[in-house]
């Protein structure tokens, strides 16, 4: 990166290439007369674009005293593009004819990973707006892994830019999930390195593209983790959550474990958020209370009195648990952590079982025969087959957490699915459709997401925290980026 200062600013100049230091950016700088102008950022931009013609450099020009200030950031144009953008503090920008493809994985036009959408012979969609701030580099701080399985760590990445459907989202929280820790694992083969996690969040609508109607900049959202097309047959039944052309920030693209994220067809994913509801609560609705609440409510279709137990107390279970009781289930809770178990009962669990016991068993004895709904909340070969097991006839289980095949195939026991009748029912998430209904019962206080959020973490302190995924009960949010 190129830094030219200007006139007697020099001393700006010193902390703007302090704070790209900070960020783990190289800075160089370089004085500029300060009556040179564009003329002179020009000059800088020739010699970078020289110097550095495999990556962008963001020159950094302070013109005016600090009352005044201006700031001037420019793209360097690679091999091949043509021009780039000028922004001044005032907010206005003069863009050059410039159609350089945003990458389909990190939604950024300056990415050059190879393979990728927008890399030199690849076409992408066109950039809808830059989202660069008056007075803001454009690069946003985010958690990346390079490797699955290896070092996760904060640093600074290409802003992304909103698909024409879609916007750009500043991040306001983000939830850890143990599906983020199944994309960090490498158990999704969707996943392209490097890359950035995250899926659940709330923020504000930074950018806009230009074909979103029902969306401005400054509105406070949040969104299913499926972001469906809602173009495709399943999208007009009303079922965008198997959505076949879905996206979904942190797998397909990048996520919202970093200060920006990009959404797609956001007329028909994004959800309003009340203003009492706050970023750190809301960020746990896009995934998981969102996906036990339709799991409870929409697919095993609980009645008030009837058993349901509930396999794995992490957020996905602990929601379950919560929205079973309000719905007026009986509930069990089973878990290995008696720290889980403690919070499950706090939250209206009637018993709890330790998953390292006989579950059917325990279960069976606890309800008289079995449960009438079974949830592996879960997602794991041996809380699946307990779940099952512990239904009584004509019970149903439904699968809720995720079961990879690298984690290993569950053995169903159809002989029982077949002589019990049991339906055994998958559940995916929540479009954004089906929202309404739950933020209701929130705002009536009879679902407590709130409860669950036993940790708000700084983005620094994230990628410990997701590796550690499930060690500690409760919710864990990052809140500060």
């Amino acid at each position: 990166m190129l830094v030219p200062g200007a006139g007697g600013r020099g001393w700006y100049r010193h902390r703007v290439v302090a704070e790209l230091a900070r960020r783990g950016h190289p800075a160089i700088a370089v004085d500029l007369p300060a009556d040179d102008g564009t003329a002179g950022l020009a000059a800088c931009a020739d010699a970078v674009a020289g110097a550095l013609p495999d990556g962008p450099a963001v020159l950094v020009a302070a013109r005016t005293p600090v009352r005044g200030l201006v700031l001037v950031n420019a793209m360097v144009p690679r091999p091949g593009e043509t021009g780039g953008e000028w922004w001044t503090a005032a907010g206005r920008s003069t863009p050059t004819t410039s159609r350089t493809p945003s990458c389909t994985t990190c939604r950024s036009r300056r990415c050059r990973a190879p393979g990728r959408a927008g890399a030199p012979g690849r076409a992408g969609r066109p950039v809808a707006r830059r989202l660069t701030r008056p007075g803001r580099l454009a690069v946003v701080r985010a958690l990346v892994f390079e490797e699955f399985g290896g070092p996760l760590t904060v640093r600074s990445v290409p802003d992304p830019v909103p698909a024409p459907d879609g916007v750009v989202v500043r991040v306001g929280a983000s939830g850890l999930c143990r599906s983020d820790w199944h994309a960090w694992a490498g158990h999704d083969p969707g996943v392209a390195l490097p890359h950035v996690p995250g899926h659940e969040l709330a923020g504000t609508v930074a950018a806009v593209g230009s074909r979103v109607r029902g969306w401005t900049v400054g509105d406070r959202v949040t969104v299913p983790f499926v972001c469906a097309c809602g173009r495709c047959a399943q999208c007009r039944e009303g079922a965008g959550q198997v959505c076949l052309q879905q996206t979904q920030p942190g797998f397909t693209h990048w996520g919202s474990l970093a200060e920006l994220v990009a959404l797609d067809a956001a007329d028909v994913n994004l959800v309003a958020l009340p203003p009492e509801l706050s970023f750190g609560t809301a960020a746990s609705l896009g995934c998981r209370f969102a996906t036990a609440f339709r799991a409870v409510t929409g697919v095993a279709r609980v009645r008030p009195g009837e058993w349901v137990a509930v396999h794995g107390c992490g957020g996905v279970g602990l929601s379950a648990v919560q929205v079973a009781v309000a719905a007026g289930a009986r509930v069990i809770a089973v878990d290995v952590s008696p720290a889980a178990l403690e919070l499950a009962r706090a939250l209206g669990a009637e018993h709890v079982v330790d998953g390292a016991a006989d579950v059917p068993a325990a279960v069976a004895g606890l309800t008289g025969g079995g449960a009438s709904v079974s949830l592996d909340a879960l997602g794991a070969a041996v809380t699946c087959v307990n779940s099952i097991r512990s239904l009584r006839p004509r019970g149903r289980h439904v699968q809720v957490g995720l079961l990879p095949p690298a984690a290993g195939r569950p053995e169903i026991p159809m002989e029982l699915v077949v002589a019990g009748e049991l339906a055994v029912l998958g559940s995916h998430g929540m479009a954004a459709a089906d929202y309404p209904a739950m933020l209701s019962l929130i705002a009536a206080g009879r679902l407590r997401p709130d409860l669950l959020v036993t940790r708000e973490l700084a983005l620094d302190a994230a990628g410990p925290a997701l590796a550690a995924v499930g060690r500690e009960p409760g919710i864990a949010v990052v809140t500060r980026f």
